[in-house]
């Protein structure tokens, strides 16, 4: 399954606390003790133009510009 930079704004702009809780769980995969609010409040930062802090922020980052293949 592959899901567009394009598809996961429109999805974070219908409904950000649903893709802040799946991108929250993919990152606990990864090992990442991030939560919904973390993930939703870098996710609002990063799409007003704000530059990836490390870690969870890179892949956030790197899947909000290049989209996500699963």
């Amino acid at each position: 399954m592959e899901m567009s930079a394009e598809h996961i704004k429109r999805m974070w702009q219908a409904n950000p606390e649903r893709v802040a809780g799946a991108f929250a769980k993919v990152l606990a995969d990864f090992g990442y003790p991030v939560d919904q609010v973390y993930v939703k409040g870098e996710l609002q930062r990063l799409y007003d133009g704000g530059t990836p802090r490390g870690g969870p922020s890179m892949f956030l980052a790197r899947w909000i510009k290049n989209g996500i293949e699963t």
